[in-house]
């Protein structure tokens, strides 16, 4: 019988570790398999699921449901990706999927099963975000099919995004002048800093908040990016060291080195005289320089304040990573090089800065077009003489 760490009996196959993290364990042909999970009531569902799983000759049912396999889908994907890629994956399953086909049978899945998952979002979520959805449930049946738990994958038959899901519309960034109200309606505000920072920065917010006081150097005017940290909990309580997971940057570009603006400066100045640590803050977390009573905001929260903030002031709606694609935007109108850019954006492809994060300021836009008009008079009577 396993045991939690207070001594309290678990039950058979189900135990905690030292890290507080809880584990269910079965032996399959002799060979003893153990998985992990943050909360007990996790543990329980992944153990039935393995048991459910676990046969003589170590593979998998023919009735095994979509369900059980997700639990084992997690496990075999967990080395192969990215900490937040898994978990947002995991949100769109449990969220979408798991509602409409999670009882079913793995091989009773048929594509238009597949379909109406799909065909049930398309009123009221957009093409981009189905199309995630879509992804998941394909990488799903696929791994099944590469284990050889089913012989044929429903989702490579004609299922599709549906054509009536809105379109997602060329995203909107902040005129100047919006940006300049959006400063003034977040002045004594919660948060006030990191919104600040991220617009003087461009970083992305688990760089943000994965970003500690030894990255920077205030003399120098320079902070260096070496890593994200994220928050895997969908919601309730965050105060839980088992839920926050820091790891590399994006891509391998997301390694590098900023120059600080004056006000960049200005606001870390200001962070470090305030008292941050709390006895509540674990020790990995006691260097991270945007702490709320002594804890790292998860995104979600962040997006949920800026949210409230805009509406209530009757701004245009920004999010967290809205405020990197300002920092980009502005960053063009100003000048910046687009490979100096995609270099302070940690992105490997300029493309990828041009085509995706620099949006165009109808301000500036109108301004160009006047000088190219006096420009072309000039030229015009040039050539008429």
């Amino acid at each position: 019988m396993g045991k939690s760490l207070d001594g309290t009996e678990l039950g058979k196959g189900l135990g905690q570790r030292k890290d507080k993290k809880y584990f269910a364990r079965v032996q399959v042909n002799g060979v003893r398999r153990e998985y992990c999970y943050n909360t007990l009531t996790e543990a329980k569902k992944g153990l039935r699921a393995l048991k459910a799983a676990a046969v003589k000759d170590g593979t998998l049912p023919n009735n095994i449901t979509v369900n059980a396999w997700f639990v084992q889908w997690q496990e075999i994907r967990r080395p192969q990706l990215a900490p937040r890629t898994l978990a947002l994956r995991a949100g769109l399953y449990n969220k979408h999927i798991r509602p409409a086909i999670g009882h079913m049978r793995l091989n009773a899945v048929t594509p238009a099963a597949c379909q109406a998952v799909l065909t049930r979002l398309s009123d009221s979520h957009k093409a981009s975000s189905i199309k995630r959805v879509l992804d998941v449930l394909r990488d799903l049946f696929r791994v099944a099919m590469d284990n050889r738990v089913i012989t044929y994958n429903p989702v490579n038959t004609g299922v599709v995004v549906p054509r009536n899901a809105a379109k997602s519309k060329p995203k909107q960034i902040p005129s100047a002048a919006e940006q300049a109200d959006f400063l003034e309606a977040i002045t004594g505000r919660k948060h006030e800093a990191i919104y600040r920072f991220a617009l003087e920065t461009g970083l992305r917010v688990g760089e943000l908040t994965g970003l500690c006081w030894p990255d920077v150097d205030l003399d120098k005017h320079t902070l260096c990016v070496k890593r994200q940290l994220y928050c895997d909990h969908v919601r309730g309580a965050v105060h839980d060291p088992a839920y926050w997971h820091f790891a590399p940057p994006k891509t391998a570009a997301g390694v590098r080195s900023l120059p600080l603006t004056p006000e960049a400066c200005r606001i870390l100045k200001g962070l470090r005289a305030l008292p941050q640590i709390t006895h509540e803050t674990p020790e990995n977390m006691r260097d991270l320089i945007f702490l709320d009573g002594g804890w790292p905001v998860p995104e979600r929260r962040l997006d949920a304040h800026l949210d409230y903030l805009c509406r209530t002031c009757g701004l245009p709606h920004i999010s967290m990573h809205t405020l990197r694609h300002i920092f980009a935007s502005r960053a063009v109108e100003a000048g910046a090089p687009i490979p100096a850019l995609s270099a302070v954006m940690g992105h490997s492809n300029p493309a990828v800065t041009l085509g995706i994060y620099v949006h165009a300021d109808m301000a500036s836009v109108a301004a160009m077009v006047a000088q190219m008009g006096t420009n072309g008079g000039k030229v015009a009577e040039v050539d008429a003489m």
